[in-house]
């Protein structure tokens, strides 16, 4: 895998060599030359079979055998759950967001998909006794986005509550939803420790026809 095209550019009247490093594991780059007043374009390799997630960190230059790294470069790679193995077996999976916190899931949509549904059941605690009430261990909300960046759907927060109703599950679709690269964020509630609770768990189900 890679993360697209760089270019560097030499604007000295003298050669320079580039070596790369980064403190991710998951990023690396061979080391590149540049001649006088020209530029180059490379590619960093990101490591093999990356599981689905947004990554992000910084490619550093060190130049001609320098000190210290003196070239910063800002690397973003989306590694996507795709269309194919949604359908094979659907996206599901635990979720665990710490307060105020958000966790996204990319999902790589294929032309002709007539249907997009995304299904979430939050944690709770079942009463011991007639005196006590359903704990659920969470607050949250979700939200799903198209390819072209726009607001699809969303839900209001649900889960932990002071008041009579707490709702565990959340529920969004998107028919024939367009080909694409579609986002799904779920934000836990700044206030989740009103609660008692600091971090929303919960059973998440997305699925494609």
């Amino acid at each position: 895998s890679d993360a697209g095209e760089v270019e560097l550019v030499n604007e000295d009247s003298t050669p320079h060599q580039v070596a790369w490093q980064s403190k991710a594991s998951w990023l690396s780059c061979s080391a590149v030359e540049v001649s006088a007043g020209q530029s180059v374009r490379f590619t960093p390799k990101l490591a093999a079979d990356l599981p689905p997630g947004h990554y992000s960190a910084w490619l550093w230059g060190t130049v001609d055998e320098g000190d210290s790294p003196t070239v910063a470069v800002p690397v973003n790679y989306i590694a996507p759950y795709t269309a194919q193995s949604l359908s094979a077996g659907a996206l599901e999976t635990e979720v665990a967001v710490g307060q105020g916190d958000s966790r996204h899931y990319y999902l790589q949509i294929a032309p002709g998909t007539s249907q997009l549904t995304v299904d979430m059941l939050l944690e709770s605690i079942a009463p011991q006794n007639e005196y006590e009430h359903t704990i659920v261990l969470g607050r949250c909300a979700l939200a799903l986005y198209s390819p072209d960046g726009r607001l699809c759907k969303s839900t209001p927060y649900i889960g932990a509550s002071y008041g009579d109703i707490q709702t565990t599950t959340a529920h969004l679709e998107a028919d024939s939803p367009a080909p694409g690269l579609w986002q799904l964020t779920i934000t836990s509630s700044d206030w989740l420790s009103m609660y008692n609770h600091f971090e929303t768990k919960a059973h998440l189900c997305v699925q494609v026809e």
